[in-house]
């Protein structure tokens, strides 16, 4: 005889609130990351790489950014990648401009 678990309602609530957060972003057939390096405007690395979310968008590159040279004050950053500045989504920048996730992105 097999016995069926079958949590209550909180608890798969609380699974599925769970699994958004560790889930990757975007849908089902758009799950892609991107391995990022953020550098200075002469090409210095400012921290490791990064493997960023493809919704990640310049205000959440900015807090990032602000964490990792460890700004008490929010510095205001622009972010640019495949010779254009990031305004949107970074997925969405790099597919408008065809550039490729393959090799590690370069963000300045």
């Amino acid at each position: 005889m097999t016995t069926l678990y079958v949590p209550d309602r909180a608890k798969k609530r609380k699974l599925a609130e769970e699994a958004k957060l560790t889930a990757p972003s975007g849908g089902e057939g758009n799950r892609v990351n991107i391995i990022a390096q953020l550098e200075d405007a002469e090409g210095n690395p400012t921290g490791p790489q990064l493997d960023l979310p493809h919704d990640a968008d310049p205000k959440q590159l900015e807090a990032l950014l602000n964490a990792l040279l460890n700004n008490d004050d929010k510095v205001p950053f622009a972010f640019y990648a495949a010779d254009a500045e990031v305004v949107g989504p970074l997925g969405l920048h790099l597919s408008s401009r065809a550039a490729s996730v393959e090799n590690v992105l370069r963000i300045v």
